[in-house]
């Protein structure tokens, strides 16, 4: 390509060429309908990113197409018509080095436009790849308590295991009686009544499942619809109740594989059975003690030796599932954030540093007729913050918007989306200030040599 413009281009426009501004490839009528078209591009691209759930595995590809499409019309439009909006304003013109300040970027812009709009997509790349590993590292507690809302849960503790829950502070704690025969695993209903559990439930408003107390009434001689037939005359157990029992019925012991039945305290008394108790807990911090949580397990697998761990499915186990396929995520995704902002930054900077020498005469001219050493370095300031803010601006929207693909897959896709904004803050200020530094050493260094 590069060979072809040149076989196209007069010697005499290449020997001049750092005197002509770039030209413009978009005019006249074409720049109103190009315009429009980014902004219907970008519109379609966004509604089928807030939209996901809806479109599935179609709306990442038109999403992915349009805004693509649509940042590069957007740059290649609006951007030159902001500055030439900019130099049209008087009074802001007129003040100080602004008339040449933009001058200098209505000479360069239209060779600028793609490569800003490269950086912008690099850099909802960048902060997108961030938010998404921060998003899935969130995202394994979030998915374990939607599996499981206790903490630990314990059929009769042993002396080993009641030490170690002594040394975990529970936000929440509760035991249950019960009773086993050979028909019936018996629950005392005033246990339960005076210590509801909690259960899950789905919130149809937002679709997520929110965490709240058993409210129905339980019923003494009701019984659970697990294996057995039900018919006119059982009384069931109320559905939010058989919920929360179920989840915590050790349900991987033999003995315990039968329907659950409530009964009240003086049946419980003189009912004959094998007597045990279930300890059910909630902390504050899960992972604070994921150490005590793999103990207990383990002490669990001793106390029962034809059980295996997948038969439990403790919250320990839930968890450690998910962390193992998350952390390759997470990695991948700061891996990947960094390097795109790193290749965003280092695009625009060389891009800009490759015409500096270009401008050094236009610099030179200010300074022979008096313009002082400060404010030709506030022009270059002001110049390249308007550079670098563009693509920024349009780049920070497409994460913002974007994130809504990860809601596809992840609970919280927002999750300290703060974070990677900060690390992109911080990584867009040190390439602007390096360049502005590299830029103003071309500049001054060579111009002073010029002017001796």
């Amino acid at each position: 390509m590069n060979s072809f413009t040149l076989l196209r281009t007069s010697i005499l426009r290449l020997v001049h060429g750092d005197t002509h501004a770039d030209p413009i490839i978009i005019k006249g009528k074409m720049t109103g309908i190009v315009a429009i078209l980014s902004l219907i591009l970008l519109g379609i691209g966004y509604a089928s990113m807030i939209y996901l759930d809806k479109l599935k595995e179609s709306g990442i590809m038109i999403a992915m197409l349009t805004t693509t499409a649509g940042t590069y019309l957007f740059f290649e439009t609006f951007l030159p018509l902001f500055v030439k909006k900019l130099k049209a304003n008087k009074t802001r013109n007129e003040k100080g080095l602004n008339a040449f300040t933009f001058a200098q970027l209505k000479f360069r812009i239209n060779g600028l436009t793609k490569v800003l709009a490269t950086v912008a997509m690099l850099i909802a790349l960048g902060s997108g790849a961030i938010s998404g590993g921060l998003a899935f590292k969130n995202n394994v507690m979030k998915s374990t308590d939607s599996f499981e809302i206790y903490d630990t849960v314990i059929n009769n503790p042993t002396t080993g295991e009641t030490k170690i829950l002594k040394d975990i502070p529970f936000k929440e704690k509760n035991e249950y009686r019960y009773k086993v025969d050979d028909t019936f695993v018996y629950y005392v209903k005033e246990d339960l009544e005076q210590s509801p559990p909690l259960i899950h439930r789905r919130s149809s408003e937002k679709n997520t499942n929110t965490v709240r107390r058993v409210k129905q009434d339980l019923p003494v001689n009701s019984t659970s619809s697990y294996g057995q037939e039900i018919n006119q005359n059982t009384k069931t157990i109320p559905d939010e109740w058989e919920t929360a029992l179920i989840s915590m019925h050790p349900i991987y012991l033999d003995n315990f594989n039968k329907p659950i039945k409530i009964i009240d305290l003086k049946t419980y008394q003189e009912l004959k059975g094998k007597m045990g108790t279930i300890f059910i807990g909630k902390t504050e911090n899960f992972v604070a003690y994921t150490k005590e949580w793999k103990k207990l397990d383990e002490l669990t697998l001793e106390k029962y030796k034809d059980v295996k761990a997948d038969d439990i499915l403790s919250k320990y186990e839930i968890y450690n599932d998910f962390y193992t396929v998350a952390s390759g995520t997470v990695f991948m995704g700061f891996f990947l954030g960094v390097a795109f902002l790193a290749m965003m930054a280092s695009s625009l900077m060389f891009k800009i540093l490759s015409g500096a020498t270009t401008d050094i005469n236009r610099y030179e001219m200010l300074r022979k007729i008096g313009v002082s050493r400060e404010r030709l370095t506030k022009s270059i300031y002001k110049e390249l913050f308007i550079v670098f803010l563009a693509p920024a601006i349009i780049g920070m929207v497409h994460v913002l918007i974007g994130m809504n693909i990860f809601g596809f897959v992840l609970i919280d896709p927002y999750y300290r989306i703060w974070l990677p904004i900060v690390i992109f803050l911080f990584v867009y200020t040190a390439y602007y200030l390096i360049t502005v530094h590299l830029y103003k050493r071309i500049f001054f260094e060579k111009s002073i040599i010029h002017i001796n």
